[in-house]
């Protein structure tokens, strides 16, 4: 049995490797969300990762976008070390977004989605440039949507 266990967690291995290798895109929060764990474990990934010029030739006027503050956010949080106005033109695009409804009832917000909430969290934490009005707005939010997902849960088991 532990010899097809192993098959089974090297083919998914395997998988996954391949699937990251061709997939792999610098804009999108889950792939820098895969290359944040292969930096945490201190491994080098399956795919190359962005350069300083792709990540400088960013239209900066993308940065209030929840995805883009999220993928650069990973980048920051894995050391990358980017100039000046860029960090500043990710700090504005923070403040944008802390100007939006952060818990619409739709739910079309980086709150709901854990990768960009952790990759904009990643980033405000390595970004020198951000606001202290800013950090306590994410501090805020983190614990209101806290707050607003127990009581959903409490609802939905009432319900159910």
């Amino acid at each position: 049995m532990t010899d097809a266990v192993a098959k089974s967690f090297g083919y998914q291995l395997d998988f996954l490797t391949h699937y990251l290798g061709a997939n792999y895109n610098w804009e999108s929060p889950e792939s820098g969300f895969a290359r944040y764990l292969f930096y945490r474990v201190d491994s080098k990934p399956p795919f190359s990762v962005a350069t300083d010029a792709a990540i400088n030739s960013l239209e900066l006027r993308r940065l209030h976008q929840a995805p883009v503050l999220a993928a650069v956010g990973y980048e920051l949080a894995c050391g990358r070390v980017l100039g000046e106005s860029f960090l500043s033109a990710w700090a504005n695009g923070l403040t944008r977004l802390a100007s939006r409804e952060v818990f619409p009832s739709d739910r079309a917000s980086f709150f709901y989605r854990p990768v960009e909430l952790l990759g904009i969290s990643l980033g405000v934490s390595s970004c020198p440039k951000v606001r202290p009005e800013d950090l306590r707005w994410l501090q805020d939010v983190l614990a209101e949507g806290e707050q607003r997902l127990v009581h959903e849960i409490r609802l939905y088991f009432l319900v159910v």
